[in-house]
């Protein structure tokens, strides 16, 4: 039975090959020095205890990063772990609605009503109890925590057209969640939704997986396998909030929907969000989410829009002599006529997105917004197209505290846009960014990078320990050719370490890197104690006097040590 265990714990198996891999090259490195004729114990055995430390040192590197997390792996350690993570996304989101200028004054007025069949499912499912649910009925964005808390389920799923406020109605449930939470509470996480492989990932693989690219700190190891993130998941410390569920490619969507029915436990809490359209699609082609109270988001009306605008401007005195913002003329204008210019300005400013933008452009700058009515645009699209056009330079201008100009930004933007489109998605994923680099670059650079390493290494001890070596070596024009066998091995057991590890291409160019200089100091080892029966030198010998002595009259032109000849 133990050995079945240990069989089946993937994280020791791959421990127990990495100590037979380099226990095993070490006896090899041991027979190959200590057994070689015609040297003294000295010069036999120094380098076969370099290889032993070597490698004891590696292994304990190993097994420490494996069990260094799992000190007091207890019930408070775990809910420790998740008072941090809490700290962590609380910062995280809170500066994302600093960055939204929700609090500058407060967020726009977002509204919902609730969706019964066939979207949703079964009043008898979703408030088996009858309990008053006057929060969620009401429909506003300040009581979206209690909207939450008041299904019995924990289970809600907003809808809404694009631009409609569905990722702000996220971000604000998780930062009031984590106002009111009490210490051991379960963590709200927004996860976004595209992201996920339904088909190959089960629901909480990809959530631990996620959020530990997200903070890095959890994708620590902890005994028995998995990591923090896991073992946080696992204890239903973490609330799922998904965002984006349109997201999915649509041949993901109903395999998603099937895994968040079968994969949630009757008591598992989670918030979502998509656009209406995909979610019914989805919901008619196979079913709804289990229990959950379904909302749409309600346009944005014209009088909410017109205040929001006018408390985010600056005043001025209009030219007749009142006091008013830059929005003053605009707005009334949109009340006292109906032309097309001002039917599309009202359908634009009935989405909380397109208010935000509007605001980022003309809010905190000369602009004037009548521009938008001056006839140059007769349809909802066109005006769009004109504010995301205006935005980017309005957020990067010279008098902004960006760092970045507005050339720069656009550039860098265009970057990630083709970036996603080649993916083919719209979530742009960070921690993917390696996949940008050419994917020959990815595979050459661990190589180049352990090679430099290495010759590094090597020169730097050579010229501090047998620097008249060196110079003989340099002068016989040996040097190079050393060098370039050495080189040719280290990187070419990279390249195909790289390729054999990373056949679908996911892994990223860091982890390639880490492999890379791990795998050069076994290299380093491997090359140095093996010398002698290669190259007719070892570590050994190389601050004795003589010890390279280059003969021409060797017929191989080969450096050899005090050639007899």
């Amino acid at each position: 039975m133990q050995a079945l265990w240990w069989a089946t714990d993937a994280q020791r198996v791959r421990r127990l090959w990495w100590t037979a891999a380099l226990v095993g090259t070490g006896l090899v490195q041991v027979a190959v020095v200590a057994f070689v004729d015609g040297k003294s114990a000295v010069e036999r055995w120094t380098p076969a205890l370099g290889v032993v430390v070597s490698v004891l040192g590696l292994l304990t590197t190993l097994t420490q990063s494996e069990t260094r997390t799992g000190e007091g792996c207890g019930t408070d350690w775990l809910i420790a772990r998740a008072d941090a993570l809490a700290g962590a996304v609380e910062d995280m989101w809170a500066a994302e609605a600093r960055l939204r200028r929700l609090q500058d004054p407060e967020p726009l007025p977002v509204r919902w009503r609730p969706v019964d069949l066939p979207l949703a499912d079964h009043d008898e499912n979703v408030w088996p109890r009858s309990e008053a649910h006057a929060a969620l009925r009401r429909g506003r964005l300040s009581e979206v925590r209690a909207a939450f808390l008041s299904v019995p389920s924990r289970r809600v799923v907003v809808l809404g057209p694009p631009g409609s406020g569905k990722t702000v109605v996220a971000l604000s449930l998780t930062l009031d969640l984590l106002a009111a939470r009490e210490p051991g509470d379960a963590v709200p996480v927004v996860l976004p939704a595209g992201t996920w492989d339904a088909v190959r990932e089960p629901l909480r693989a990809w959530m631990a997986a996620r959020i530990a690219a997200d903070f890095p700190a959890l994708a620590a190891r902890v005994p028995g396998g998995g990591t923090l993130a896991d073992a946080l998941v696992a204890a239903r410390l973490v609330i799922p909030v998904l965002d984006g569920f349109d997201e999915l490619p649509e041949a993901q969507r109903i395999p998603a929907m099937r895994r968040l029915n079968a994969e949630l436990d009757a008591d598992s809490p989670l918030f979502l969000t998509s656009r209406t359209d995909a979610y019914a699609a989805t919901v008619g082609a196979y079913d709804v989410l289990t229990a959950a109270a379904v909302v749409e988001l309600s346009p944005l009306s014209s009088v909410d829009a017109a205040a929001y605008l006018t408390r985010t401007s600056r005043l001025r005195r209009t030219p007749d002599g009142r006091v008013g913002t830059a929005w003053s003329a605009t707005l009334d204008r949109l009340v006292a006529t109906g032309g097309p210019p001002e039917h599309a300005l009202r359908e634009v400013l009935s989405r909380p997105l397109m208010v935000a933008m509007a605001r980022a452009v003309y809010g905190d700058s000369a602009r004037d917004p009548e521009e938008l009515l001056d006839g140059r645009f007769s349809t909802a699209a066109q005006i769009e197209e004109y504010l995301l056009a205006a935005f980017v330079p309005a957020v990067f201008s010279d008098t902004s505290e960006s760092r970045w100009t507005s050339a720069e930004a656009h550039r860098w933007l265009g970057f990630l846009a083709r970036h996603m489109r080649h993916r083919g998605t719209g979530q742009l994923a960070w921690w993917e960014l390696q996949r940008a680099v050419p994917r020959v670059l990815q595979l050459l650079a661990p190589g180049v990078l352990a090679t430099c390493l290495s010759a590094a290494v090597a020169a730097g001890i050579m010229v501090l320990v047998a620097p008249d070596t060196v110079r003989d070596l340099w002068d016989s024009g040996e040097l190079a050719e050393l060098a370039s066998n050495a080189g040719g091995i280290v990187a070419g057991f990279i390249v195909g370490l790289a390729v054999l590890t990373d056949r679908t291409g996911t892994a990223s160019l860091r982890v390639l890197m880490a492999k890379a200089v791990l795998a050069a100091a076994v290299l380093g080892i491997l090359i140095g104690v093996t010398a002698e029966p290669l190259y007719g030198a070892s570590i050994a010998n190389l601050g004795m006097p003589g010890s390279f002595v280059y003969s021409p009259a060797c017929s191989s032109a080969q450096l050899c040590r005090r050639c007899s000849r």
